[in-house]
């Protein structure tokens, strides 16, 4: 198994747009080293999804849905990012 990520899904910090122009990293690598404003990750099924969703809305934490599980091709990335490109211009 793998996951997609669609990064126009979080907020993303100044910083990494910072970190980005000074490494000189691509859109692929900054989103391979660094976690670029992600912080806990939740994977729950699709069923389970309204529950946590409503726990999270009454405990008032914030949170993102910001992909989901799929296939793992052969010799592919287990993470998928995409959009990276489209969420540094939010900056």
């Amino acid at each position: 198994m793998a996951v997609e990520l669609d990064a126009t899904q979080w907020p993303l910090l100044p910083v990494f747009a910072w970190l980005a122009g000074l490494s000189n990293l691509s859109d692929h690598e900054m989103g391979r080293t660094f976690n670029c404003g992600i912080g806990m990750v939740m994977v729950v099924s699709p069923e389970n999804a309204p529950a946590v969703e409503a726990y999270l809305k009454e405990q008032n934490y914030p949170y993102y849905q910001i992909g989901k599980v799929i296939p793992r091709a052969a010799n592919s990335e287990q993470v998928l990012i995409n959009n990276t490109t489209t969420a540094w211009k939010r900056l």
